[in-house]
């Protein structure tokens, strides 16, 4: 992972703060207006340091293994 840098959690704070907007959302509106161009998800984690995104618990659930359910013997059901 990428190391943010101050000016760039500067200007996703600023830019937050004057819009009220999501990170896909702030992504489109820095790179249109202002020029610079950072991933949703970089500028997601400096709104989640900073308190203003909230992580969404069902994103966070482990994968259920997919289990096959298989016979003994392949023809014991006929």
């Amino acid at each position: 992972m990428k190391e943010i840098k101050d000016y760039e959690e500067k200007i996703v704070i600023w830019a937050y703060k004057d819009q009220k907007v999501g990170a896909r959302r702030l992504e489109k509106i820095l790179d249109q207006d202002y020029g610079i161009h950072i991933t949703h998800n970089k500028i997601h984690r400096i709104l989640l340091k900073n308190n203003m995104a909230k992580d969404n618990e069902k994103k966070k659930k482990p994968r259920k293994k997919w289990i096959r359910d298989e016979r003994k013997h392949s023809f014991s059901l006929l």
